[in-house]
This record gives structure tokens, C-alpha cells and sequence, in this order.
């Protein structure tokens, strides 16, 4: 048996709609035929995807807030520990309590710009995969909205190529000179 594609085909239960195939089984998802005609059978965007550019601004505030919070406590910690003479036996419970706060504020940014970078590769990948990006306009597979963080070497430009595949396609200047025919088939 031959695996087929994921998109929208027609529902075999209603003429007048069609359903959303993933690949393996079809799923629970319809939609009116005429309106995903310009769909170019790809899944619609969604609302998870605004949800998660909420996370994806919301992670990029943290991570500058705890940053500048970083900056200060270790500013801080400097100037306590100048203040410590050279023969002491350590530092004292203000420097202490300091440094253990700077660790907990690393750990923080730690975790902040861990959450933010893989809501940003899924928010990335979810839009390159969606309804609003016209395919002909695409230079690289969905996949590699996720996949191209993780390969040596070329994590250095393909994410941001993903980014300007994600840019060029959806914009709506590229979909005015769209040379597809008026069914959306590219």
C-alpha cells in the first residue's frame, strides 16, 4: 500500500466538504470544499499558532528581564566581594545569598530561552507547514523548521532561511504575483 500524501481530499461520507488526511488515518477535521480551495491542501494555521507567538514574546521578555536581573546581581556581587578583605576565611551571608540568586537567575534564563526556543522552532514550523504559505514560494521542507536547530553547521543560516521562507511566502505582496492557476493548485 502506498502512503499518501497529508492535505484535504474529499469526504467520502459528504460530497459538499472535505476532510484532513495526516498521512496515516484521517482525522476528525472538515471543512467546506469551495472555502479550502486556496488552501493548496495544507492545514489552516489556527489559533494555537497565535497562542504560541504569545509564548514565543512572552519567553523573549522573560529572558531579557532575567538577563538585565543577572547583570545587576553580579554587579552587585562584585562590588560585595571588593569590599571582603584578601585575608578573610570567605565571604559573607550577604555575598552568599547573592550568589545563590545569581545561580537561580541563570537557571531561569536557562530555562526561559529553552522554553522560548522550541516555541519559537514549533510556532516556525507550524506556520511554514500552514494554509497561508504558498508552496511554489518555498525554498525548504516543513521539517526543517525544527530540524535545521540541530544540525551542526548548518544551524548557522538555514533557521534563518526557514524564517525567510516563512516571510516570503505568506506575505501578501508574494501571493499578489503568485503564478497559480485559480484553483490554488501550485
Amino acid at each position: 500500500m502506498t502512503e499518501q500524501i497529508p492535505g484535504w481530499y474529499p469526504d467520502p461520507a459528504d460530497p459538499g466538504l472535505v476532510r484532513w488526511f495526516d498521512g496515516r488515518s484521517w482525522t476528525v477535521y472538515t471543512a467546506d470544499a469551495t472555502e479550502t480551495a486556496t488552501t493548496w491542501g495544507r492545514p489552516a494555521i489556527g489559533r494555537e499558532w497565535f497562542a504560541l507567538a504569545a509564548v514565543v514574546q512572552g519567553g523573549l521578555a522573560t529572558v531579557v528581564l532575567a538577563d538585565a536581573a543577572a547583570i545587576l546581581i553580579l554587579g552587585r556581587v562584585r562590588v560585595a566581594l571588593a569590599q571582603v578583605p584578601v585575608l578573610a576565611t570567605g565571604p559573607d551571608r550577604s555575598v552568599t545569598a547573592l550568589l545563590h540568586f545569581a545561580g537561580t537567575t541563570g537557571l531561569l534564563i536557562l530555562l526561559a530561552t529553552a522554553v522560548t526556543g522550541v516555541a519559537f522552532a514549533s510556532w516556525l514550523h507550524r506556520a511554514h507547514r500552514s494554509s497561508a504559505m504558498e508552496p511554489s514560494r518555498l525554498r525548504h521542507g516543513s521539517g526543517w523548521a525544527i530540524g535545521s536547530w540541530f544540525v551542526p553547521v548548518v544551524n548557522l543560516w538555514l533557521p534563518y532561511d526557514m524564517v525567510q521562507d516563512v516571510h516570503r511566502s505568506g506575505s501578501r505582496s508574494g501571493r499578489d504575483s503568485c503564478s497559480c492557476s485559480a484553483g490554488g493548485s501550485p
